[in-house]
């Protein structure tokens, strides 16, 4: 289930207190304005998978989406060695727990691109609730657009494992979703949990029908 909630509804429950500075958080956006409630259940490989990384290594509390932007507006995507062949996607990366979100954007733009941080927006959030037999795991994506990067990418972790870049124009990020949500088995879960980010930036980049309500028939919070 996916829609849009107000950021005090999202934190009223306390659910994503575990991962969420709240204070940090409504310095960087308003608790009246809305955000994408994701509640995923999950097979239980793939819960396990993302268990050991939130819960018994302890490692992440949460990941950036990088919406880099040229002055033409085409926004970068990436891929992995390991991906199906042909699927690109938004750069993400991992925020460490202690780790403020500023802190891990700069981290992060750096690693995988080489880009300095420049002027950039929180644009949008997806708080994710992963869920497998009554357990709950709170995940949250913070969307940030990053635009007139001139610059060309270049990888500076080689463990980020990124092997291509390919500039498309920000009306294909509906597609690019689309594409993600539609990957078969066993790529299936990965692609549906990818594919929000992606319609999430496109209605905020883009007016018209919620592309959440769109995609997945729930209806979207008026956007603010």
């Amino acid at each position: 289930m996916l829609q849009r909630l107000t950021l005090a509804e999202l934190l009223k429950h306390g659910r994503f207190d575990t991962v969420v500075d709240v204070d940090e958080l409504l310095a960087l956006w308003p608790e009246e304005r809305t955000a994408v409630q994701a509640v995923l259940h999950l097979s239980r490989d793939y819960f396990d998978k993302w268990k050991s990384i939130l819960v018994d290594a302890h490692n992440r509390r949460g990941e950036v989406v990088l919406i880099v932007q040229k002055p033409d507006d085409r926004i970068l995507l990436h891929t992995k060695p390991f991906y199906p062949a042909g699927v690109f996607r938004l750069p993400t990366g991992g925020l460490k727990p202690e780790e403020s979100i500023n802190d891990g954007l700069v981290r992060e733009l750096y690693e995988e691109t080489g880009l300095a941080h420049r002027e950039g927006w929180l644009i949008d959030m997806v708080f994710y609730d992963f869920t497998n037999n009554g357990i709950h795991l709170p995940f949250v994506s913070y969307l940030f657009q990053l635009p007139g990067i001139v610059r060309e990418p270049v990888v500076q972790d080689v463990d980020e494992e990124i092997s291509g870049f390919r500039w498309v124009a920000a009306k294909e990020l509906q597609a690019t979703g689309d594409e993600l949500a539609a990957l078969p088995e066993p790529w299936r879960e990965w692609g549906r949990m990818r594919a929000i980010p992606h319609w999430a930036a496109a209605e905020r980049l883009f007016s018209g029908e919620s592309e959440i309500a769109k995609r997945f028939g729930t209806k979207g919070a008026t956007k603010s």
